[in-house]
């Protein structure tokens, strides 16, 4: 019970400053952003008058949705994190523990970036072996 009652009062809106709550909102709409271009990146991957052209449209598109995608997963994370730490009283401590945070956010998303250059060349690589 415990447990749930420290869940519960992690996302007590009310007890935290206005900004915190919008970009609590904020981080779940951005959620939504990124699923919802995920779901259009995905919709008629073959939309060309032949493979070629339908890869060149499908990189294109690929690219777009890399940057969303790390944009908005990573926005995210630091609008939760802001949530979250707005009402604690911050002392050394805890001020390296948010720092350890921070840098996970950080390798996290250099990791991500990482993954999608890699995706996005392998594609590139492709349609280029393709025209020559």
């Amino acid at each position: 019970m415990k447990i749930l009652n420290l869940g519960l009062a992690m996302f007590d809106g009310d007890k935290k400053p206005l900004y915190a709550n919008f970009l609590l909102v904020g981080s779940f709409l951005m959620v939504i952003i990124h699923s919802l271009t995920g779901y259009m990146a995905a919709k008629n991957i073959v939309s060309g008058e032949d493979i070629l052209q339908s890869m060149i449209k499908y990189h294109k598109k690929l690219k777009g949705y890399a940057m969303v995608s790390l944009l908005t997963r990573t926005v995210s994370l630091i609008c939760l994190l802001i949530f979250f730490v707005s009402s604690v009283e911050l002392d050394t401590e805890k001020n390296w523990t948010l720092f350890g945070l921070v840098l996970l956010v950080a390798i996290q998303a250099y990791i991500n970036y990482r993954i999608w250059s890699a995706r996005i060349k392998r594609i590139g690589d492709c349609i280029e072996n393709w025209q020559s």
